[in-house]
C-alpha cells in the first residue's frame, strides 16, 4: 500500500534536523590548543553523538625549546656558537687521534660543555656541512647519565678540514 502523502517521510527528518540544530548549541566550547588543552570536535548523527580523535597541542616545555632551536638562524646566540666551535674542535681533535669519531670517547669532552639537547643537532648539523659522515660501524654507547647504556651509537666520520 503506497500512503496518500510523504508525511511519514519528512516529519521524522524535519524532526531530526530539528533536534540536531539543538544539540549543537548545547555542545561545551571545544578548550583551546593554546591554552594547552585538546581540541575535539562534535558532531551529532542520528541519536548518537560521535566525538573525533583529540588533537594534543604541543605544550611540552622541551618539545617547543626543540621546535624553537630547529627554527633559528645558527648561531642564535654567542653561547651557542661557543658551542659549536667546542663541538667542532673536539670532533676534529678525536678524529686527528683515532682516525675516527666515536660517541663514547667525545663524549666527556662535551658534558658539560655543550647543553645536552644540542649535540644530537649539531652531529646532523655537521653532517649536513660536509664535516663528518656516518660510517656503517656502530659502538655500544656507555653513556649512563643519558640513560643510553647499551644503544648502538654510530661512529662517525671526519671529512673536514
Amino acid at each position: 500500500m503506497i500512503p496518500d502523502s510523504l508525511d511519514f517521510v519528512l516529519r521524522p527528518v524535519a524532526d531530526e534536523q530539528a533536534e540536531y540544530a539543538a544539540a549543537q548549541t548545547k555542545l561545551p566550547a571545544a578548550p583551546s590548543p593554546a591554552a594547552g588543552g585538546i581540541s575535539e570536535t562534535a558532531v551529532r548523527t542520528g541519536s548518537q553523538a560521535a566525538v573525533s580523535v583529540p588533537r594534543w597541542a604541543p605544550v611540552d616545555d622541551s618539545t617547543a625549546d626543540l621546535l624553537t632551536l630547529a627554527a633559528e638562524e645558527h648561531p642564535a646566540t654567542p653561547q651557542e656558537a661557543h658551542e659549536w666551535d667546542h663541538f667542532i674542535g673536539v670532533l676534529r681533535e678525536v678524529a686527528r687521534t683515532t682516525g675516527h669519531i666515536d660517541q663514547n670517547v667525545v663524549r666527556p669532552w662535551l658534558r658539560g660543555e655543550i647543553k645536552p639537547q644540542r649535540i644530537g643537532a649539531f652531529y646532523n648539523r655537521a653532517a649536513k656541512a660536509g664535516l663528518i659522515r656516518a660510517s656503517l660501524d656502530h659502538t655500544i654507547s656507555n653513556d649512563k647519565h643519558g640513560r643510553n647504556t647499551g644503544k648502538p651509537a654510530r661512529v662517525w666520520r671526519w671529512l673536514g678540514t
